[in-house]
């Protein structure tokens, strides 16, 4: 028997049925829900307060893990200005010649110039959470943000200056108690 292509297999109807069965069961279920969502418009406003939450919740978690490694570098930096002061230390006791000052000069420095770098980054951190909650903020609407999210943007509009400065402080007051005593001669 020969086949002829506009003949019409019993597949081809199942297929159509099945479609159509698919189509009208989304359409059914997606009226279900429209018609949930206009019966309960106050859930609506519910789930945009809920996701505005969890994001918050969320950037205030990656906020204290970067809290975390920043304290780690903070650790790290004490710990190499005191190896410094001490390598200062104990090359004056040892009356160590100008190469040895020179390399125990070029450590304080680089732990000075690390100082650097992680005290930027714990600026930035603190920065980019406002940045962030305040984007969010933006984007919620009429949603407000956690009365300690609206703190810590208040707490940020201020300035950071201070701790910059503080910061800074220590590193160069570091710097010093670590170099000066190398090439300054405090016996006179």
């Amino acid at each position: 028997m020969e086949s002829n292509k506009y003949q019409i297999s019993l597949k081809k109807p199942v297929n159509y049925v099945n479609k159509i069965y698919l189509i009208f069961a989304f359409l059914l279920h997606s009226s279900i829900n429209i018609k949930d969502y206009l019966d309960n418009k106050g859930d609506i406003m519910e789930d945009i307060i809920v996701q505005s939450a969890m994001a918050e919740i969320a950037m205030w978690d990656a906020f204290h893990t970067g809290r975390g490694a920043n304290a780690t570098g903070l650790l790290a930096l004490i710990l190499g200005f005191w190896v410094a002061a001490r390598f200062s230390s104990v090359s004056l006791e040892k009356n160590v010649n100008l190469f040895g000052k020179i390399i125990i000069t070029a450590f304080a420095v680089s732990i000075f110039m690390m100082s650097v770098i992680v005290f930027t980054n714990i600026g930035n951190l603190f920065e980019g959470q406002a940045a962030a909650l305040a984007a969010l903020d933006a984007a919620n609407g009429d949603v407000d943000l956690s009365p300690a999210a609206q703190a810590y943007l208040a707490s940020q509009d201020e300035g950071s200056g201070f701790g910059r400065a503080m910061a800074l402080m220590m590193s160069i007051s570091a710097l010093a108690i670590a170099v000066l005593p190398l090439w300054i001669n405090t016996n006179d």
